[in-house]
């Protein structure tokens, strides 16, 4: 796959932002080794958080579209034509024409539903890692009670999005199945 000048750029963006994440929380656990002031949970936290985000960019990296890199970089009446085919694929039957089309197109949405997905837990891992670290800081019971109650509305917003995201539209068995073009009744 080639990449063209936004692609490029885009891809270069996401790994130095990956690298500057994965560093700063090395760095976090490497001084609190050698301090020796003991890792808690606001720590595990983060760490989740950069595992999480690694996945959602290796998620997007995993297939950065051709077309919507094209698109973006030159937008063009023939590379318009390109993603409304894609759409017309997808609401009317499939035919032999555009299967690479719809085969790109499905990839790249596959990856981006796996990146959106990752980046709940990002958000919600860096909002516990907060609250949790305020908490050990800040030790007064009025704040302790603020944070718990944060807590839970963090917790009940995850598992409400998380619930949503993976029943939204089209159920995970059939995606990128022939019975996908069947249930694209839903529009997103």
């Amino acid at each position: 796959m080639a990449l063209y000048h936004e692609g490029v750029r885009s891809l270069a963006v996401t790994m130095v932002c990956l690298i500057i994440s994965v560093l700063a929380v090395f760095l976090r656990f490497w001084c609190k080794l050698i301090l020796k002031t003991g890792l808690h949970g606001d720590d595990w936290c983060v760490l989740v958080a950069v595992i999480a985000y690694a996945g959602g960019t290796c998620g997007w990296i995993w297939d950065m579209p051709e077309i919507i890199a094209q698109f973006s970089a030159s937008p063009t009446e023939e590379n318009l034509h390109r993603v409304e085919n894609y759409l017309e694929v997808n609401i009317l039957r499939l035919d032999t024409s555009s299967k690479r089309i719809m085969y790109e197109c499905l990839t790249g949405f596959k990856s981006l539903f796996i990146s959106a997905t990752f980046s709940y837990f990002v958000l919600y891992t860096v909002k516990m890692s907060i609250l949790l670290l305020y908490r050990r800081i800040f030790s007064t019971r009025r704040y302790r009670i603020t944070s718990t109650i944060l807590m839970a509305i963090a917790s009940a917003w995850f598992t409400a999005a998380l619930i949503l995201d993976l029943v939204f539209c089209v159920p995970l068995d059939h995606f990128g199945t022939s019975s996908a073009q069947e249930d694209a009744s839903v529009v997103v």
